[in-house]
């Protein structure tokens, strides 16, 4: 319990970090099914920062790796976030996701499924 509050802590900070003082993060969170139909929750923090370069998404995940000609912000640390929260899904037996928004907004999306037991 106290990793996924950690991940899910390091996620919605990146968010407000990348995010104007003047715009909005949100979260959504609702039920789901797993790709074998085992129920899940599926944890949406989006944002309305830079975005990601396309051809960055991939590499998101990757230790030490950091976005910030994409992100554009001074933003401090060492690129171990992402690839931290990225272990302690994959630990939990969930899945994460990271696509810019689609909605017409600038921004970025981190989705989280977590199976329910």
């Amino acid at each position: 319990a106290e990793q996924l509050y950690s991940a899910l802590e390091n996620v919605i900070r990146n968010a407000f970090m990348h995010t104007a003082s003047d715009s909005t993060v949100i979260a959504d969170i609702k039920e789901v099914e797993m790709e074998d139909k085992k129920p899940a929750i599926q944890i949406s923090i989006m944002d309305e920062g830079g975005g990601v370069a396309d051809k960055d998404v991939e590499r998101i995940f990757q230790p030490f790796v950091r976005l910030d000609s994409a992100r554009h912000r001074e933003t401090g640390g060492y690129g171990l976030g992402l690839a931290i929260v990225h272990a302690v899904v994959m630990a939990h037996k969930g899945q994460i996701h990271v696509y810019n928004r689609q909605d017409d907004i600038q921004g970025l999306v981190v989705q989280i499924i977590l199976p329910i037991k």
